[in-house]
């Protein structure tokens, strides 16, 4: 793989889903995924709300601890999926999510699920859950014949996990309507257990690589090479820097905006899934018009554009009035997908030129160092959301959490990427 990335035009771009079989099977697995933690980012919440009366601290530390994992072990799981088969890896991070997220529902059934005992469960599909997020990342690039496909590719999967934010949360919604929250859970099992079948039917392995970390060589100096590689890419550290301060502020907003919408709003379970679905619907429109977004104006001007866009949308979130049920879900669902259209138009791009601009034998490391910056805050980012909303109230937690991830857009704004025209090619 070079240093640099192809931009193709509509007109140029290759049918992947019908000449890359592996790729297809890579699509059709993360699709699932996506469809499936829909499920999970609904029903986990509203378990500990619905279920077992959890209030916005304790909703806080959840989101927390499913978090944790990242700053604890993203980059040692960045060094190891250097040295390992990448597929194998993310086969055995679904099922053990699956397996997981099955323990949850089987011990409530048995009426043994308390808050603890759910927090415990989370917070190890959580972990998990880091070798799938960063192993799905590193393992592209090894199903791709040449660099030129990474953003085809990645266009190809924010398209399906688009669809899924609009399709999993109102099927979320609905289930949990007609079903309890727990038992919700099965679905996004199911679709963990679909997934490790479909990438067990894959030819793609990962290769030897003798320019990779050798097992002689230290956990910490490999480690240690792939964060030199994003600190010393002006572009790489400004987009590790701007998902940083995003995340630490969004998982804050995350963290109160059900509660705000079930308990402010009045919201049903199948609104929430809706304001969800309608983020979705942003996200996916924009996947669809985003090229030519970013032809218009630039690539870097579209980024900080639609970042600063989606955070002002999610600003306008808190100050939904109360009162009309209808209203309240209109207004609601509106902003949601302003927020998921300026979100999506940095996800491609960014995701493209961090894969490009990264050598095969720093793939992993260098996906879990972004991913560790990015979510290694989240864990810090739920609790000030639970200390927000406890001290407080919601409504203005919210707002102070909402707004601080403007900050984001402003350090894109100062950034190398921000005055970048078209991708590197």
């Amino acid at each position: 793989m070079t240093n640099k990335i192809a931009t193709p035009t509509a007109a140029k771009e290759p049918g992947l889903l019908r000449t890359n079989r592996d790729f297809r099977q890579f699509w059709s697995s993360q699709g699932l995924v996506a469809y499936g933690s829909q499920v999970g980012l609904i029903a986990l919440p509203l378990i500990a709300i619905t279920t077992l009366q959890a209030g916005a601290e304790q909703v806080g530390v959840l989101v927390a601890l499913q978090r944790i994992s990242f700053p604890l072990i993203g980059l040692f799981v960045g060094v190891w999926l250097d040295r390992v088969d990448r597929r194998k890896a993310l086969i055995s991070g679904d099922i053990g999510q699956a397996l997981l997220l099955t323990a949850i529902v089987v011990v409530w059934w048995r009426g043994l699920l308390s808050l603890p005992v759910l927090i415990g469960l989370a917070a190890l599909a959580g972990a998990l859950y880091v070798v799938s997020e960063i192993g799905h990342f590193a393992f592209l690039p090894d199903v791709l014949s040449s660099p030129k496909d990474l953003l085809s590719a990645n266009t190809y999967l924010q398209v399906t996990a688009s669809t899924a934010m609009i399709v999993g949360p109102s099927a979320a919604g609905l289930l949990v309507s007609l079903l309890e929250p727990t038992p919700t859970l099965l679905v996004n099992a199911a679709m963990l257990f679909l997934s490790a079948m479909l990438l067990t039917l894959m030819r793609t392995r990962t290769a030897a690589r003798t320019d990779g970390p050798r097992p002689a060589e230290g956990v910490l100096a490999g480690i240690r090479a792939g964060i030199a590689t994003v600190y010393q890419n002006p572009t790489l550290r400004a987009l590790g820097e701007m998902a940083g301060i995003y995340m630490f502020f969004y998982t804050a907003f995350q963290t109160l905006v059900i509660l705000f919408l079930v308990e402010t709003l009045k919201l049903s379970s199948l609104l929430v899934g809706v304001f969800f679905a309608a983020f979705g619907g942003g996200f996916l429109l924009t996947s669809l018009v985003g090229r030519r977004i970013s032809g218009r104006l630039g690539v870097g001007r579209s980024m900080v554009l639609g970042a600063l866009v989606g955070d002002v949308a999610s600003v306008l979130v808190s100050a939904i009035p109360g009162g009309s049920v209808t209203v309240a879900a209109v207004l609601a669902a509106a902003c949601a997908a302003v927020m998921g259209a300026g979100t999506q138009i940095n996800t491609v791009n960014a995701v493209s030129m961090r894969q490009g601009l990264t050598p095969p034998h720093l793939q992993g490391r260098v996906n879990a160092t972004m991913r560790v910056i990015a979510w290694g805050v989240a864990p810090l980012g739920g609790l000030l959301g639970g200390v927000l909303g406890g001290q407080l109230g919601v409504r203005t937690g919210l707002a102070v959490a909402a707004a601080g991830t403007i900050l984001a857009a402003v350090r894109l704004a100062v950034s190398p990427a921000a005055r970048l025209q078209t991708l590197p090619d």
